[in-house]
């Protein structure tokens, strides 16, 4: 699932467990494997990332903020 294609908190849910099994299967793959540097690599995205990626549907902004920590360092 694109997180451009969620539009509605149902979506938001699905996404949240595909993410959960992501990282359960290939959490190697990932930058940030604790909480604290997942949340600041969160915050350090939110901060560097262009003021268009967080505008419009609110479903698929949450789901870019949480996707990011999982390549942005």
């Amino acid at each position: 699932m694109k997180v451009d294609e969620i539009k509605s908190k149902e979506d938001f849910i699905v996404f949240l467990k595909k993410l959960t099994n992501d990282f359960e299967e290939n959490c190697q793959d990932w930058e940030n494997q604790d909480l604290t540097s997942y949340f600041e690599s969160m915050k350090a995205w939110v901060e560097d990332t262009n003021d268009s990626n967080l505008e419009g549907n609110l479903w698929a902004v949450m789901s870019k903020i949480i996707l990011a920590p999982k390549y942005y360092e």
